[in-house]
């Protein structure tokens, strides 16, 4: 079964998280995104420290996390990133939004979870 959450409304216990260090890989999209938002020289070639924001599941797999990475002292760069580490689609945002435009009927909600990984 699929299974979406946010880092605002819980994430699973049981939820892999992705690992630092990891090399990553782009599709053609994502580094077409990153050029949009004059981000394409500053991508990551390995995963750094991260913000997770999601997590969407398959059963008990990952199929993919969206994480925030720090860009610049007033943007950060988020991450749309699948199990095999492919990196499907970036965007840019201020390090400052805290999207209170949350559609909390988008995610579901653990039965598990810590408060902090």
């Amino acid at each position: 079964m699929h299974r979406r959450y946010h880092v605002d409304l819980g994430i699973p216990d049981e939820v892999e998280y992705p690992v630092v260090g990891h090399a990553l890989t782009y599709t053609v999209h994502a580094y077409s995104e990153a050029q949009k938002d004059r981000a394409s020289t500053r991508l990551p070639t390995s995963l750094p420290d991260y913000a997770l924001v999601e997590v969407e599941t398959s059963g008990p797999y990952v199929t993919q996390w969206v994480v925030r990475v720090g860009l610049d002292g007033a943007r950060d760069l988020c991450l749309v990133i699948t199990r095999d580490y492919v990196v499907k689609t970036v965007w840019v945002n201020r390090h400052d939004d805290a999207h209170d435009t949350l559609d909390r009927t988008k995610y579901d909600r653990p039965r598990s979870m810590t408060a902090v990984h």
